[in-house]
């Protein structure tokens, strides 16, 4: 998922809008949990009323190349490879994320 911190990406723009109505500090892992969410929110979207699990599965797999602002979501019949980019970081000692 993309940096809590990449201003310049219109998927955190929005998260930060989002998580500012809150106690919350910002993180890779909400941030994570924020694109599933939306990701799932989209999938129920295209269900055009039926989120059966039939309907969930044709709505997710009709996902490709769904732009999330910035981050884009791919998913594809049999092809549960959802994202092509990693941001590279690391946990210090005192489990504090680097980038």
């Amino acid at each position: 998922v993309p940096s809590p911190r990449s201003l310049g990406t219109p998927l955190i723009k929005e998260y930060l809008n989002v998580l500012n109505d809150t106690d919350q500090t910002p993180s890779y892992e909400s941030v994570e949990g924020y694109v599933a969410a939306r990701a799932f929110a989209e999938g129920v979207r295209r269900t055009a009323g039926k989120p059966d699990r039939a309907g969930l599965q044709r709505a997710f797999e009709s996902m490709t190349d769904y732009d999330m602002g910035g981050f884009r979501v791919n998913l594809r019949p049999k092809k549960y490879e959802s994202v092509r980019a990693v941001d590279l970081v690391s946990i210090t000692a005192e489990g504090k994320i680097i980038r």
